[in-house]
């Protein structure tokens, strides 16, 4: 994900806790990663696997910074997830050939976010699958 977003760092983390504690020293543009949450419906024998995970291009939040300057930070944030979701629905050559062919992916959700993980602005982007 690094490479694809252009990020200074990548993190991977269980929880919003272990993320604060992932984040904590570090600067620049960071994705992070949450492990995918996984659940099933139905009956024993008949039963559908579910997973959604969620991917942060963060910014440490200047509490002094202009009104402009933020909004350049969200930008900044916002280009690195819609690069992530152009990666996952459409794969990095643009032809219509995704890199995860057998992952049906049923829904994304792309979230600004404030003030996460102790501090940090920026975009997320949930993908059910």
């Amino acid at each position: 994900m690094k490479q694809i977003s252009g990020a200074d760092g990548y993190v991977r983390c269980a929880h919003d806790g272990h993320a604060v504690n992932r984040l904590y020293d570090l600067s620049g543009l960071q994705i992070a990663c949450v492990m995918p949450q996984i659940s099933f419906d139905g009956a024993t024998d008949t039963y559908t696997r579910r997973a959604t995970f969620i991917i942060y291009a963060l910014l440490k939040n200047d509490d002094g910074q202009s009104m402009d300057d933020e909004l350049t930070q969200y930008v900044r944030t916002e280009d690195a997830i819609h690069k992530i979701f152009t990666y996952l629905t459409e794969g990095e050559n643009n032809q219509g050939c995704p890199p995860f062919p057998l992952i049906n992916i049923k829904g994304i959700t792309i979230d600004p976010e404030f003030n996460e993980f102790g501090g940090w602005n920026g975009y997320s982007i949930t993908v059910s699958i």
